[in-house]
């Protein structure tokens, strides 16, 4: 292989050499050159981090608290500058919350690429289960389009949930009493793809 390689080099040289320099003599020269070539495939790495969680909850003697701050720093795998790291933290974001029509609440996620390479990501729900009932009152927002995310970089991207008060109907029964009682669980998934080249 590599003589063939020379001997071809070789050819090249002397076409170019008789472009230039016409009526110059040419030596043909045999060389044995080892070329090493180190190619490295490119790694895909994500780290994602529950940054915050604020939501709406029921207290100790019932009554609606708004807008309140969870303390993650109880949370496993509690880093103070980047949040709780979802890699090691296996319980759930929102867990055995009590709703009341109208409350809201919004976790904060922040999504790293660790990698060497950029990377397409989608954020979806997934594994949704529980009463229809509930589900059919509850809004859950997540972003809906694919976002890119450069080697080194970050983006932060939220999920919430809005429990819809339907009001009351014309005898001042709440619309939604069937929802009591029910309950809703669902996962968050990120799917990260490498960039190509279209």
């Amino acid at each position: 292989m590599n003589r063939k390689t020379a001997i071809i080099g070789t050819v090249m040289s002397a076409l170019m050499f008789a472009s230039v320099a016409v009526g110059s003599v040419l030596a043909l020269y045999q060389s044995n050159k080892t070329i090493n070539v180190h190619l490295k495939a490119g790694s895909l790495s994500a780290k994602l981090y529950l940054v915050s969680i604020v939501r709406d909850e029921v207290d100790e003697t019932g009554h609606w608290v708004a807008d309140k701050d969870v303390d993650l720093s109880q949370y496993v795998g509690y880093d103070q500058d980047k949040g709780v790291d979802l890699s090691v933290y296996s319980d759930s974001i929102f867990d055995d919350i009590l709703l009341i029509p109208g409350m809201k609440g919004k976790a904060n996620f922040k999504l790293y690429n660790t990698g060497n390479i950029a990377f397409n990501y989608t954020v979806d729900a997934v594994n949704i289960s529980g009463d229809q009932v509930l589900f059919d009152v509850l809004e859950i927002s997540y972003p809906q389009t694919s976002s890119s995310l450069n080697k080194g970089d970050n983006a932060s991207f939220s999920v919430s949930y809005l429990f819809e008060d339907k009001g009351v109907d014309e005898e001042g029964v709440g619309k939604n009493n069937n929802a009591m009682g029910k309950n809703v669980t669902f996962d968050i998934s990120v799917l990260c793809t490498q960039v190509t080249n279209n």
